[in-house]
């Protein structure tokens, strides 16, 4: 897994991405080594958690994805099987681009679980 979530981060703008466990686990990452993914991890995967049960208690389904901008980048978390994939961009980045490239590593994660 660590391989496929390399390649988001070798697009141009990435900053870093991360795969965890919907418990909030690092699974992989292209974090720094000293940068603190344990708490994106379980940050992200709490985030998720709260958008999906607000969408769902007001009618409006499952949350498959969401996007943040922030004053200094773009947070990109996807609904993977059982992970929570996190792509954090330069703001002005082509979100499109980075979200073409989520879904084939999410195609990629849901591959390797199903195995």
């Amino acid at each position: 897994m660590q391989e496929l979530i390399e390649t988001l981060g070798a697009l141009e703008g990435v900053r870093s991405v991360l795969l965890a466990s919907k418990d909030g686990l690092v699974v992989a990452s292209t974090f720094k080594p000293d940068g603190d993914d344990e708490l994106h991890a379980a940050l992200t995967a709490a985030l998720l958690g709260a958008m999906d049960r607000t969408t769902q208690r007001i009618g409006l389904g499952k949350t498959l994805d969401s996007m943040l901008q922030t004053d200094d980048c773009a947070v990109q978390i996807m609904d993977v099987d059982e992970f929570v994939l996190v792509v954090v961009s330069d703001k002005l980045f082509n979100i499109e681009e980075v979200r073409r490239g989520m879904r084939r590593v999410a195609e990629g994660i849901s591959a390797l679980s199903s195995e």
